[in-house]
């Protein structure tokens, strides 16, 4: 077995971030990715490309309080859009007929995370975060594993 060149494979893709201010503590941020490959008749699709997906964060500040909500999410991805040599793991997906090993590829998800912080002094800091706080299935595209459900994280930062 050898590794060879497959002939000429076209990727077109954006990336796109921004940042808007609100109100004086209140920020809007975002990113969106997006990635295609052009299909070879003879090779099938070309591995590893992700659907579109990005995030939405509203921050606010004020005084030692930061707190974020986050928006994150991802398109759906079409089996027949999957590699043919299996590297993205289309066999992982929801199977629809399992007689006739039919897959829905990988499906659309979104999700809202809440996080907060105290900076109490110089030297400590409190955290609370709730992330998937409406606590959706969902897998990243081409994980074998799902992502956590909901989850609630305290934390305490010390710096001497």
């Amino acid at each position: 077995m050898s590794n060879n060149n497959l002939g000429n494979r076209f990727l077109v893709g954006a990336s796109a971030e921004g940042k808007l201010d609100l109100l004086q503590k209140l920020q809007l941020q975002g990113n969106l990715s997006y990635i295609s490959a052009l299909k070879n008749d003879i090779y099938g699709p070309l591995p590893s490309i992700s659907p579109i997906f990005g995030s939405v964060l509203l921050h606010y500040s004020k005084d030692q309080w930061f707190s974020q909500l986050r928006f994150q999410f991802s398109g759906s991805k079409d089996p027949s859009q999957y590699s043919f040599g299996g590297e993205d793991g289309l066999e992982e997906t929801p199977l629809l007929v399992e007689e006739l090993n039919q897959y829905a590829g990988t499906p659309s998800w979104n999700i809202f995370s809440l996080m907060a912080q105290y900076k109490w002094n110089e030297q400590i800091r409190f955290r609370f975060a709730l992330d998937n706080i409406f606590d959706r299935h969902y897998r990243t595209f081409a994980s074998g594993i799902s992502a956590p459900g909901r989850n609630l994280s305290l934390g305490v930062h010390l710096q001497f």
